[in-house]
């Protein structure tokens, strides 16, 4: 069993952990839809590749729409535009592909990690109650 004074140490570990992890989502989840537009001109200077990625995906969605009404077909069903969408941006922007989903799961990994150190320093707290406040 741990010490009181270990409890303490794993608890400030913990919060110090939670504390770097959340600046980090907080700054991936911004950067991942983030807009900078040039003040003067109204232009868009930066687009973060969340916002990148979806437009990739409209225009590869929206082309193969068209592609179908032009040679007078049914478009294919939603879910395997979708799909069909998604093989286009990662052949045809590799780079990007790689990066939205890297990014995306990252921000997944990392609000997972939170929500378990959460569940941790709970337990810990109730484990510092039992030994006493004033450790």
């Amino acid at each position: 069993m741990r010490s009181g004074q270990q409890i303490v140490e794993a608890l400030d570990a913990a919060s110090q952990g939670v504390e770097k992890a959340n600046r980090e989502l907080a700054r991936l989840k911004l950067n991942f839809y983030e807009a900078d537009l040039d003040p003067e001109t109204g232009e868009v200077k930066k687009l973060g590749v969340g916002l990148r990625f979806d437009s990739a995906i409209r225009e590869e969605l929206a082309g193969i729409y068209e592609r179908a009404i032009a040679n007078h077909e049914r478009p294919p069903a939603e879910d395997i535009r979708q799909a069909m969408a998604d093989k286009a941006v990662q052949t045809k922007q590799p780079d990007l592909w790689a990066e939205f989903h890297n990014t995306k799961a990252r921000i997944e990994s990392l609000k997972s990690w939170l929500t378990n150190q959460r569940a941790a320093i709970s337990a810990d707290q109730s484990l510092r109650r039992e030994h006493g406040e004033g450790l």
